[in-house]
């Protein structure tokens, strides 16, 4: 198997410059189909799905979340994770360094597929701000869908208008990412901060039965509204950065970030890799419905 470039700085630079290759051939992986053939509006060119399928990034994304949340899933689910190669992660989501881990993961995947597909480009910017309106054509929603939480639009308007507000790369991701905040008290405890956690929240509110669910990691990554929300997330990073005055070419812990997240996604291709061909590779026919939702935890 191929794997993508490790993203050192200079291998990220190249990366992010880099013309677009011929699509490798698919590898059959059940969770990787093409979506030229899913009666989804919002689904990802087909030849997009079959590079995510060859580089098994649908295992490695679904490996990122469900290890993470380890610790509020029930037996049966841990179970089934257990049979997919996925163990848990030392720290779960909302915990110290799991924001920044976040971040530099998916800024990983969005260079690389930058890279890979200038003529999909479009693809992978981002929202300008997300859509909260239910009928905006940035992201249109099913007729009664609720007003958008007013504290996650106190959430935006803080991400994008005060940038400097947040302490480090991390604080900032994890207020953005998530409200979970778990201890070893209360797995389940929360940000007493209202307004954090967008991310999850439109993986959520952006949630349907289509068979790229926003709102499931094993098969989103094929659906257009994923991107135009991480493409949004990486742009405000990018704008956090700035205002902190934060050089990427010489930042000793954004580029430990970027590398730690490179040598994860290797692995986590490496154990999808490993799943093709297994029972594992029943995933979506299998996967429990905590799966599907688990941005709703």
């Amino acid at each position: 198997m191929r794997h993508p470039p490790s993203l050192s700085l200079i291998g990220y630079v190249v990366a992010t410059l880099a013309g677009c290759t011929a699509p490798p051939p698919m590898d059959g992986h059940t969770c990787d189909t093409i979506s030229e053939s899913i009666a989804d509006p919002n689904a990802m060119p087909g030849d997009v799905v079959a590079y995510l399928a060859d580089h098994h990034w649908s295992h490695m994304h679904l490996d990122f979340h469900v290890a993470r949340m380890w610790d509020v899933l029930d037996m049966d689910t841990q179970t089934w994770a257990a049979g997919m190669g996925i163990a848990r992660a030392s720290k779960q989501e909302g915990e110290p360094s799991t924001g920044l881990e976040f971040l530099a993961m998916h800024r990983l995947m969005l260079t690389e597929l930058r890279g890979q597909f200038p003529d999909h480009a479009a693809l992978f910017v981002g929202w300008e701000t997300p859509p909260t309106d239910p009928s905006s054509p940035d992201g249109p929603l099913p007729a009664g869908t609720p007003a958008f939480d007013p504290d996650m639009v106190k959430g935006i308007a803080r991400i994008e208008t005060q940038p400097d507000s947040f302490t480090s790369d991390d604080d900032f991701a994890l207020f953005l990412q998530t409200k979970r905040r778990p201890t070893d008290a209360d797995k389940h405890a929360r940000s007493k901060d209202p307004s954090a956690g967008i991310h999850n929240y439109v993986h959520n509110r952006w949630q349907s039965d289509s068979p790229i669910n926003v709102g499931d990691p094993a098969v989103n990554l094929q659906n257009q509204v994923f991107w135009r929300v991480h493409g949004w997330v990486d742009t405000r990073w990018t704008a956090y950065r700035k205002a902190k005055g934060l050089d990427d070419a010489t930042d000793p812990v954004y580029l430990a970030a970027l590398a730690d997240a490179q040598t994860w996604m290797d692995a986590a291709m490496m154990r999808g890799e490993m799943a093709a061909g297994s029972k594992a590779d029943d995933a979506c026919e299998t996967e429990p419905d905590q799966v599907k939702t688990i941005f709703s935890e």
